[in-house]
């Protein structure tokens, strides 16, 4: 933390530490993001414990969870069970860490309601997405999270009738279609006067000028990244590094 570069070290580390392992037939399924893993291992627990031991001489800091029935993987808890058929079912539920203090953005903040429509909407999906069984009461207690903040019941009662649940397969199946290379991006210094400018009206109108040519069609529409402003910490960091560096 605290810097760019050590994201790349720790999956640079943990890359070298896995081609250490040898391949073992047990582990079906493994996937990692970062320095967090996670497996499905067939057979039993003993091997398991075997096999993750050869990680720990390695790494000192290695720490397991191993269970057969559920497990927190980042912001999602994995849980098997069976249905009335005795059929294996996999769910999954939102996990949040016992600590979180849910200080989400104020709604006294200067920054405009779009963005704050937006993040709203943004978490209810990924509620969705990610709870098979709980979202009427991860959804309440958002709700209730989001009041304590400061937002208004008529806000709150519009944003979230933007997603619902019903929707929740088709959300799952949705790939982006948007190649990464095909993004241009246009940044702007954000100001509580930025309303005012209409940017996106105009480059929209621009894009539209721009598709009317042969040479220039395959240019794509601008997405407007808004910079947020400078706050004192980010000024006082800097005044700091520029003390040590004197």
């Amino acid at each position: 933390m605290g810097s760019n570069f050590f994201v790349a070290y720790a999956c640079l580390f943990l890359c070298y530490i896995e081609k250490l392992q040898e391949p073992n037939p047990n582990l079906v399924f493994y996937r990692r993001y970062i320095d967090d893993a996670f497996g499905i291992w067939q057979g039993d627990e003993e091997s398991l414990r075997h096999y993750l031991s050869q990680y720990a001489l390695n790494f000192k800091e290695f720490i397991t969870l191993v269970s057969h029935t559920k497990v927190n993987f980042l912001d999602i808890s994995i849980s098997i069970g069976k249905d009335f058929h005795e059929t294996h079912l996999l769910t999954t539920n939102i996990f949040q860490k016992p600590l979180n203090k849910y200080q989400y953005l104020p709604f006294t903040s200067y920054y405009p309601l779009h963005q704050k429509r937006f993040f709203i909407k943004s978490e209810l999906t990924r509620y969705i997405i990610r709870e098979s069984s709980h979202y009427i009461t991860m959804k309440r207690l958002f709700y209730e999270r989001l009041r304590a903040r400061g937002y208004p019941p008529s806000f709150l009662k519009d944003c979230f009738r933007l997603v619902t649940y019903s929707n929740r397969a088709t959300m799952l199946q949705k790939k982006s279609s948007r190649n990464p290379k095909d993004v241009l991006v246009f940044k702007l210094d954000y100001s509580k006067f930025s309303h005012n400018l209409r940017v996106k009206k105009l480059l929209t109108r621009l894009h539209q000028s721009l598709l009317d040519d042969p040479q220039l069609s395959h240019i794509p529409r601008p997405t407007i990244c808004w910079l947020s402003p400078k706050n004192l910490r980010s000024l006082l960091v800097h005044i700091k590094q520029h003390i040590i560096r004197e």
